[in-house]
């Protein structure tokens, strides 16, 4: 059973990724979203401090806070942005999708989210990692699995995806569990965040 599952993981991933290799490069890719979203209406949320906009449904609310649960000691940590679906005050803490700043090298930023994700960390364990080149700015996508030891009822893609960019003295941590329920909203505010 155990060996049929990694064939079918494996499978799956070739499908769906079109790369399991580490450090593989895709350029100019357009997220396969499940169903297609209207963005016509979505608001713009400007960060002028650390240089960045992004786009968001009209319905949805952001948070703004300094301090993370994973890290909250690093000196190059500057803030992290969520976005939910709301009511605000009520969306759980990060929202759906969550772009964190740092002041810090990309290289560094990568080597912080690997540490802060690692398997000695939580039920986590790195599955792909990829340089690709999203909306016209390049990013290191990193995907873990959410859960080792795997639960009965978990999916192929259960994952937590963090997308990591850099501009100027500021890297940027995009970071989501593709949730169906939301996934396509999520890959829509993935593809507009821009800097400013």
């Amino acid at each position: 059973a155990w060996t049929n599952r990694n064939f079918v993981m494996k499978s799956y991933h070739i499908v769906k990724n079109k790369t399991l290799e580490i450090g593989g490069n895709v350029s100019n890719i357009k997220l396969a979203s499940p169903t297609p979203v209207s963005t016509a209406d979505w608001q713009t949320f400007s960060n002028v401090a650390y240089r960045y906009s992004v786009k968001y449904p009209k319905n949805w609310v952001y948070f703004q806070w300094r301090a993370t649960a994973v890290d909250s000691t690093n000196d190059a940590y500057r803030e992290t942005v969520g976005f939910d679906q709301g009511p605000k005050g009520n969306a759980r803490i990060g929202g759906d999708i969550k772009i964190s700043t740092y002041t810090q090298s990309f290289e560094a930023t990568v080597a912080d989210i690997k540490s802060q994700t690692s398997i000695t960390n939580g039920p986590n364990k790195l599955e792909e990692e990829i340089n690709i080149n999203l909306s016209g700015i390049n990013y290191r996508k990193l995907t873990y699995t959410r859960f080792i030891p795997e639960p009965e009822n978990y999916r192929p893609d259960d994952h937590q995806i963090y997308y990591i960019a850099n501009n100027g003295n500021f890297s940027y941590v995009i970071s989501m569990h593709p949730y169906r329920k939301y996934q396509a909203i999520d890959e829509e505010i993935l593809e507009s965040f821009q800097f400013k």
